[in-house]
């Protein structure tokens, strides 16, 4: 068994992510659905903020911060600390959901009114 978003593997007798709440596949399954980039930001915050309420809309997703992206040397000083928005963490944050599931994942991201930043 596998999920289909985060690509976790499962022994049998699980079917639910723990990690996404996306329903398991089974081993020929997996790879039939496709997962979308949702949204991106810096913020951490309205990363988290986001994924929980999808969540709690029902709406399987999984979050992580994007592969190859680095902080510039500049925003590790403590200087550059003071002045960064609360939550930002200088990384690109994504949100992934199941292309099934994109519609209803928009109507929850204009619901929770948070700022989406590229």
């Amino acid at each position: 068994m596998h999920c289909p978003l985060c690509k976790t593997h499962y022994r049998p007798g699980y079917d639910l992510c723990r990690d996404c709440d996306a329903d398991l596949v089974s081993n020929k399954e997996a790879g039939t659905e496709d997962v979308v980039l949702f949204w991106q930001s810096v913020n951490s915050s309205h990363i988290a903020q986001l994924a929980d309420a999808l969540r709690k809309a029902n709406v399987p997703n999984y979050s992580r911060l994007a592969a190859g992206t680095k902080r510039p040397l500049w925003a590790s000083s403590p200087a550059a600390r003071l002045f960064a928005k609360e939550g930002t963490t200088g990384e690109q944050g994504q949100i992934f959901v199941l292309a099934s599931d994109l519609h209803k994942a928009r109507r929850v991201a204009n619901s929770a009114r948070i700022p989406h930043v590229e």
